[in-house]
């Protein structure tokens, strides 16, 4: 540890809230800052939201030569004091203002950062919102290397797409993620997909792939003892038999 680590180490929070009528612009905004993570560990969520929103504004009042990185600080700050406040919508577009500034500085915590608001996104049930930017994760993810975080991100972009009722989209989606999974060996992950695309099938009315997509994923749970998804697997191929019976009862009657 440095000796600057050190000193850091060394100052209170009470000496924080004294430095602040002795500072200035930057300095100041980073004392708002650091007096928000240190009452958002302590669970105080009110409170550093306000803090981190002070910073937010001192940083936007420097303007051009406010630098970027605390500002985006800032922003990230307040979203996951309105994520901990359950105020989903709210966390998401500030996390995605932070996430527009990485963007642009080419920041290494911007892809982190952006998978985060794409399940903040999911959260407040903001579905074209995660399709977006989960999509642009995957392609990063994609070009580097990084296969696990590509395929999640398109199990997530399935999810939302079967939210908003687009099921076939939502099982190229899953389709897609299950490919990957299944080169990094990710059986569970497999499976998971596996059951995704059955429900899709029986939402669409195609009885025949629900059974086989719920048959693959029942054999991975059983072997894995995951009886709860076992169970609702289940539940998925009986919902297939039932369309299968209905049609073949409308034929035997056409």
């Amino acid at each position: 540890m440095s000796d600057d680590e050190g000193q850091d180490d060394l100052v209170t929070e009470e000496m924080l809230w004294d430095r602040i009528p002795e500072v200035h612009g930057e300095e100041r905004a980073n004392t708002y800052y650091e007096l928000s993570a240190r009452i958002f560990a302590r669970g105080q969520y009110d409170e550093a939201l306000a803090l981190a929103e002070t910073a937010r504004d001192i940083f936007s009042e420097l303007g051009a030569s406010a630098p970027s990185e605390g500002l985006a600080q800032a922003y990230s700050a307040i979203g996951y004091n309105l994520n901990q406040l359950k105020r989903m919508d709210e966390a998401a577009t500030a996390m995605s203002q932070a996430v527009a500034i990485l963007r642009e500085n080419k920041s290494p915590i911007a892809l982190e950062l952006a998978c985060t608001l794409g399940e903040w996104w999911y959260a407040s049930k903001n579905y074209e919102k995660v399709i977006e930017t989960m999509y642009e994760c995957s392609q990063e993810h994609l070009v580097d290397g990084n296969t696990i975080g590509a395929a999640n991100d398109m199990h997530l972009i399935g999810c939302a797409q079967r939210e908003l009722k687009n099921f076939a989209e939502a099982i190229i989606c899953f389709q897609e993620a299950r490919k990957m999974f299944k080169l990094e060996k990710e059986v569970i992950h497999v499976a998971r997909c596996d059951q995704k695309i059955a429900s899709c099938y029986v939402e669409l009315g195609d009885g025949e792939k629900a059974i086989d997509a719920a048959r693959k994923s029942i054999d991975v749970f059983e072997t894995a003892h995951d009886h709860r998804r076992e169970t609702f697997v289940n539940l998925k191929i009986l919902n297939s038999f039932s369309i299968l019976k209905t049609a073949w009862l409308l034929s035997c009657a056409n």
